[in-house]
């Protein structure tokens, strides 16, 4: 069985686990700050380090905390407190938000950080605020602990207490480790849990894609050409993609910076580069789409680039109406365990298409 520190110790006092996310809510004057306190002095051996970050780090109990912790507590203002990444490195830490619930920018630049990521940093932490639906989003969903010392309504308490008996937050923390990455367990705190003539649903899943699409030694399918018309003959710009997930506007911007490079291109009386060559999804088909434009012969309202083949020292525009063309000649490119040995699209020619006209092909074609 592999360890996870914090996973198992329990607060023998408070019945919680030692690694949890707390929102702590109640009006102004009502105690928060004492039941924080209560909660630390009931947690002895159990945390290395208290960090507070409050509006008054003065208060006469945070100056008793200072006395008694020396050495051991640290104080922040929210404009000079660490982030979940600088925060000061021990077994197990406690993390104390205190008066900062006003400021949405502190708690959406802060506060969510914490509760999204603290328990990778084995960080406890407690929020001490007036009004759960106040809080961000993200703050409410990563919280597995609500301490209501009083509600301001009847209403706002049954929803205090729906909300966070709805929500069970299940994410890579959870995943057994067999090896198989197909299964989680989740383990409710402080007693067993009893699922009689209840009903469970999933109110989200989010699946995240860290596979590389363009993989020059997977794939081999980082380089492609394009050939454009110039004066009398063409010329072939490379394009070279760096390892990475592209979509296939993505793709499109490195083809436009590469005809930039090599100055084929005009610019538009507003001031605009035109191409006459990209690449776009194709939603309808679930393809890309090809779209090539006659590359003019004569530069009529737009201006000539100042370097490069179509500026006024270059190869210059075409003598005949021409477009470009996309060449892969790359006999790798595109490999994939999901098509027939030899589908490789080889060279992508226009052929005789027609402005606006749908090209269909099969890869098998230009092998």
């Amino acid at each position: 069985m592999k360890y996870r520190p914090g996973k198992s110790i329990m607060i023998k006092d408070l019945a919680i686990p030692a690694l949890y996310r707390m929102i702590m809510l109640a009006p102004s004057g009502s105690g928060k700050t004492n039941m924080a306190f209560h909660i630390i002095k009931s947690s002895p051996n159990v945390y290395a380090y208290l960090h507070v970050i409050c509006r008054n780090p003065n208060q006469p109990l945070y100056n008793y905390l200072r006395d008694k912790l020396d050495g051991f507590v640290s104080f922040y203002v929210p404009d000079t407190a660490p982030t979940v990444d600088q925060i000061q490195r021990t077994p197990l830490a406690s993390v104390i938000f205190d008066d900062i619930t006003t400021d949405k920018h502190v708690l959406e630049r802060l506060v969510s950080t914490f509760y999204i990521r603290c328990r990778h940093y084995k960080l406890s932490s407690i929020l001490l605020a007036h009004s759960f639906f106040a809080l961000p989003k993200m703050i409410r969903l990563n919280s597995e602990l609500c301490v209501i010392l009083k509600a301001n309504s009847k209403r706002d308490l049954q929803s205090y207490t729906t909300t966070m008996a709805s929500f069970v937050k299940i994410d890579s923390t959870n995943l057994v480790q067999d090896g198989l990455n197909s299964q989680w367990r989740y383990s409710f705190p402080g007693s067993a849990a009893n699922f009689s003539d209840s009903v469970c649903a999933i109110q989200s899943i989010s699946l995240y894609n860290s596979e590389f699409n363009i993989d020059s030694l997977a794939f081999a399918n980082n380089t492609f050409k394009v050939e454009v018309p110039t004066a009398g003959t063409t010329s072939t710009i490379s394009v070279n993609l760096p390892d990475g997930y592209f979509s296939y506007a993505d793709i499109n911007r490195y083809i436009q910076t590469a005809l930039v490079s090599a100055g084929a291109y005009l610019i538009d009386a507003s001031g605009n580069n035109v191409f006459f060559i990209q690449i776009s999804e194709n939603s309808i088909y679930y393809a890309c789409q090809l779209d090539c434009s006659p590359t003019p012969i004569a530069i009529g309202t737009c201006t000539r680039p100042v370097t490069g083949l179509y500026s006024a020292g270059g190869s210059g525009l075409p003598t005949t109406t021409r477009v470009p063309r996309l060449i892969i000649d790359n006999a790798s490119f595109g490999k994939n365990d999901y098509v027939v040995s030899g589908d490789i699209l080889s060279a992508f020619d226009r052929d005789d298409a027609g402005i606006g006209q749908w090209i269909a092909y099969k890869p098998s074609q230009y092998a």
